[in-house]
């Protein structure tokens, strides 16, 4: 598996299944968000 795979995973099942948002934010997240949907404004 990929390693930008195997992040996309784990942002997923620990944040959203785990409820582990802080492991989520240092650990997978970067300085930035782009938002990529178009119905979603960026903030």
């Amino acid at each position: 598996m990929s390693e930008k795979l195997n992040n996309a995973k784990n942002l997923y099942i620990r944040g959203i299944q785990d409820g582990e948002l802080e492991e989520v934010l240092s650990c997978y997240m970067g300085e930035s968000y782009t938002q990529h949907s178009t119905g979603v404004g960026e903030e």
